[in-house]
């Protein structure tokens, strides 16, 4: 190794100090030098990482929930404090709020029998829930199914259970919550949607839908193949044969509310036979809507509305002479309601 002399005069016998060092074969490099007095680098800290964890983690075996200040006086005198509690066993005597005094919720045993109920009368093939209520004196018609929660029979205010007669035809479908009181007569295939009240004093036809928290209240008169959509209402109301009602439509027969004589002049509407009626329309008392009529959604009918003509707005107008002026905007019919057979013929001037 050859180096430059770099060293003080005075080395007190240490080492020379490393100059230009170049290797040579057969030695290892500065074997006979000492470290250099370089400076000494200012010492960084390392940056501080994510641990993925918590920076002062408990330790494993103390899993135990944190003790806590004893109850205040007289309030719990025998509870304990959470880390004297034995795990997974609950306490002796636990008070009325404590978390085990609760029972659990466990599937309810079903100890009511499907089918007829006592005072019951049913075809054969007649499926009733067990959760149904069906008071005595109902009349449930072949092939009928009574779903969760339905109530069949309920008496009105001021009669006894089972006094009225209830009458169902044959294959209805009465879905789950629906309602429908003594005093009832509903012909065959009568369908009803969630939520359905049908009142007493009601005459129902065949194949009759009331859809889902629809609204017949007493005194209506509803022919065969009429469709009572979701959220209607109805009262004292005669509705003849292929009747459709949209959601929502809403018939009054009180034209003065709260009036000490309302049972004197109280009066529904009258729908004839095949008129239509939009979504969210009123009809005022007394009103009458003639056979194959159309009202618009959202109208408010004041004044009787003549045969097969076309009303709408609020108050509802006469827009149509005729609903075969309508378009059929598809294309697949020469004009709207083409189908109608039955309808007269046009006047040619």
């Amino acid at each position: 190794m050859a180096c430059a002399e770099q060293a003080p005069d005075d080395d007190r016998d240490r080492l020379a100090e490393n100059g230009r060092l170049r290797r040579r074969a057969g030695r290892r490099e500065g074997e006979d030098l000492r470290p250099g007095r370089r400076q000494a680098r200012e010492r960084r800290a390392s940056p501080q990482l994510p641990r993925r964890r918590h920076p002062q983690p408990a330790h494993s075996n103390d899993r135990s929930a944190a003790g806590r200040d004893a109850p205040l006086h007289r309030m719990c005198p025998g509870r304990q404090e959470a880390t004297k509690r034995r795990r997974g066993r609950p306490d002796r005597r636990p008070g009325p709020r404590a978390r085990h005094a609760i029972a659990p919720v466990g599937r309810r045993t079903c100890r009511i029998p499907a089918g007829p109920r006592a005072g019951m009368s049913a075809g054969p093939k007649t499926t009733v829930h067990p959760t149904a209520i069906v008071s005595p004196n109902v009349r449930l018609g072949e092939g009928s199914i009574v779903g969760e929660y339905a109530i069949l029979g309920r008496a009105p205010r001021g009669k006894k259970d089972g006094e009225l007669e209830l009458v169902i035809g044959p294959g209805a479908v009465i879905r789950p919550f629906t309602t429908i009181y003594a005093g009832t007569r509903i012909g065959a295939r009568l369908q009803t949607g969630q939520g359905a009240s049908i009142r007493e004093d009601n005459v129902i036809g065949d194949d009759v839908s009331v859809g889902t928290h629809a609204s017949l209240e007493f005194g209506n008169r509803i022919g065969s193949r009429v469709r009572v959509h979701t959220g209607c209402f109805l009262e004292l109301t005669q509705i003849d044969d292929d009747v459709f009602l949209g959601p929502h439509v809403v018939f009054t027969d009180d034209p003065h509310p709260q009036c000490p004589a309302y049972l004197d002049c109280v009066k529904g509407g009258v729908v004839r036979r095949r008129a239509r009626i939009g979504a969210n329309s009123t009809i005022l008392p007394g009103v009458e809507v003639g056979e194959d009529a159309l009202i618009g959604a959202g109208s408010v009918v004041r004044h009787a509305v003549p045969a097969r003509t076309v009303w709408a707005g609020n108050p509802a107008v006469q827009l149509k002479d005729d609903i075969r002026d309508l378009a059929c905007f598809v294309g697949i019919y020469p004009h709207a309601y083409a189908w109608l057979k039955d309808l007269p013929e046009r006047v040619k001037v």
